[in-house]
């Protein structure tokens, strides 16, 4: 059966004019810069300008939702978001002063749990992670402050860990941990000790292997887990990426071991890092859809494309305030990951071939 050919017009952009005018002005936009711009002459009021502005997305979309996908490069310069094969939305984008003040004097200064007991030293990592029960009656493997790779690495655990769960990613479950005077000097790793104050504490799973590879799709409920570990590491700029596979629960994948994300890549992330590299792209290399649901896939889109500031600020606020980063440092972290959450989205649609 033969189809009509689907034609793409030009479109010509007009300036918006007050929406009690029928006939729209035949002043054409010049650049993308004006048609972004609030207008500078008093004679269109500002309402006027967003309604009539609004409008002629409304005639964008018409003209590109067929083919949406080869017009993915102009979308960015409209200041365009991809909400939908049926819509497109003006992106509002964060900016770092908004994040000024957020996180100050919000911090806690008591930890979610206590550490009741060691249970054996650290025998694989750089970090030298131990396992050890908790005051919540569950078991944790431990992160602390003086661990083999630096300050950060618990710090940016907690965070991943935190954020991940906003979005529903398979993370392990992470609470930071008090360590009383009563462990000083219990030796966790061959010539590092114990020392008081609060450590990072990340849910045990158990029986359960550690691997990079993303296998057993076909198992439990891999197929969703594998996506949002894909938007996770776009988002959070993974880097050293490895998951834990339970054993005793149909092999389903979570995610772990989180301390080299954040840009650049490795234990020390740095705010001039984050603001470089805040539009940047960070694909998983072997990132692969296949066998995926597109509904799960979309399940993934909306619900990064859900993250917003309060969110993000209650997740990253619950950094203890003894720990070594400051609040201006947590603030570009919000930051960063409020900017980029729309941008993997649209990412995902694009490479998924255009989803809602």
């Amino acid at each position: 059966m033969n189809r009509p050919r689907r034609t793409i017009r030009t479109i010509r952009f007009l300036r918006p004019i007050p929406l009690t005018h029928s006939i729209p002005s035949k002043q054409p936009i010049t650049s993308i810069r004006q048609f972004r711009s609030e207008p500078t002459s008093s004679s269109i009021p500002p309402v006027a300008y967003r309604q009539g502005r609004r409008a002629a997305l409304e005639h964008i979309d018409t003209a590109i939702r067929p083919n949406h996908s080869q017009h993915s490069g102009i979308l960015p310069l409209l200041g365009l978001v991809p909400f939908g094969l049926n819509h497109f939305q003006e992106a509002t984008m964060p900016t770092p002063d908004q994040w000024v003040g957020r996180i100050e004097g919000s911090r806690p200064s008591e930890p979610d749990i206590q550490l009741v007991a060691p249970l054996a030293q650290s025998k694989n990592g750089g970090s030298g992670a131990f396992q050890a029960k908790a005051s919540d009656g569950f078991r944790y493997w431990v992160k602390v402050m003086n661990n083999g790779q630096g300050e950060r690495v618990p710090i940016t655990e907690q965070i991943v860990g935190r954020v991940g769960a906003l979005i529903g990613a398979p993370c392990c479950t992470v609470k930071t941990i008090g360590i009383s005077p009563d462990f000083a000097g219990w030796e966790f790793r061959p010539g590092k000790t114990l020392e008081p104050g609060i450590g990072h504490a990340s849910l045990a799973v158990e029986p359960s292997i550690e691997t990079r590879r993303l296998d057993h799709r076909a198992e439990d409920e891999n197929t969703k887990r594998h996506a949002f570990l894909y938007a996770l590491y776009d988002w959070c700029w993974g880097g050293d990426p490895q998951w834990l596979v339970a054993m005793g629960d149909d092999f389903s994948y979570h995610s772990h071991d989180h301390g080299w994300y954040f840009p650049p890549i490795g234990p020390h992330w740095t705010v001039e890092e984050l603001l470089s590299k805040v539009e940047v792209p960070n694909v998983f290399p072997a990132e692969d859809w296949n066998g995926i649901p597109r509904e799960t896939i979309q399940g993934v889109i909306d619900r990064i494309s859900s993250v917003n500031h309060t969110s993000l600020t209650s997740a990253i606020s619950s950094i203890p305030a003894a720990w070594p980063v400051t609040d201006q440092e947590l603030e570009h972290i919000g930051f960063f990951l409020e900017h980029r959450a729309q941008q993997v989205a649209s990412r995902i649609r694009l490479r998924v071939g255009g989803l809602a």
